[in-house]
């Protein structure tokens, strides 16, 4: 998972520093929960709500399943783009179209789709069970919506850990632990509590509001990803849903995250 100069960075930290005045300074020597109608998500909302440029980044990937590129074409204001998986030698292995949480990935080795909106998969189709494969893909593009800006909703719990608040989503089947940087408001680290499985993300930044190295793990899985370009892009990715070569294999996820 940079050529960027000073016309890029739409949000450095410098702007981060203005929207701390007023904010209120919790006790350091304990963790105190808060309403998320007070100080906390008002200035956590303001900090993800920065405008930020359309990418293009090539990321170079390190994990427990193989080394890779990745290839990702983002409009943040939309969160929805494209990703392209290549291997070493130069080979396109995967290919994921994404609005929001809606998403069409195809599998270009077995010549499979699976998506989780029927209408992108046309008239024939299957549908199956999230295959345990995918995941990794699925909370991935969930990070990614969570870097366009897109704040959590739902029953939050909302706490100050050192330098970093935590907003922490309860759901019956899962718990999201999400840390900001209590100073810019920056992502910081995603842990996933998914059916007793911890899956655990942490960023580093440098210059750009798009984080310079991602690191991830889980059970038997481990990923580092470092972008190596980055930069802006003028052109918007085409409108969904996307046509699927005939010869695939359709699958309609009843679950994606």
């Amino acid at each position: 998972m940079t050529k960027i100069k000073r016309y890029f960075i739409c949000r450095s930290r410098k702007k981060f520093s203005a929207l701390l005045v007023g904010v209120v300074i919790l006790c350091s020597s304990c963790a105190q929960k808060i309403s998320l109608s007070k100080t906390c998500p008002e200035f956590l909302k303001e900090s993800n709500s920065l405008i930020r440029c359309p990418i293009f980044a090539n990321i170079s990937v390190f994990s427990s399943q193989g080394s890779f590129n990745l290839f990702l074409q983002l409009n943040p204001a939309l969160a929805e783009g494209e990703l392209l998986g290549i291997t070493p030698f130069g080979q396109t292995f995967f290919q994921v179209f994404f609005q929001e949480k809606n998403f069409l990935y195809l599998d270009l080795i077995n010549e499979i789709a699976y998506s989780n909106q029927k209408d992108w998969l046309g008239e024939n189709y299957l549908e199956i069970n999230l295959p345990e494969s995918l995941r990794q893909i699925t909370f991935l593009l969930d990070l990614i919506q969570r870097l366009c800006g897109k704040f959590p909703s739902g029953r939050l719990e909302c706490e100050k850990e050192n330098q970093l608040w935590k907003i922490q989503i309860k759901e019956p089947d899962e718990d999201i632990r999400i840390y900001y940087f209590s100073g810019s408001g920056e992502l910081k680290k995603i842990e996933y509590l998914v059916n007793k499985e911890k899956i655990k993300v942490w960023l580093d930044y440098e210059k750009s509001w798009f984080p310079s190295q991602i690191k991830i793990s889980a059970h038997n899985f481990f990923l580092q990803a470092k972008t190596i370009k980055l930069q802006p892009n003028s052109e918007a990715p085409g409108k969904f849903p996307r046509n699927i070569p005939q010869n695939f294999s359709c699958y309609l996820l009843r679950e994606s995250w």
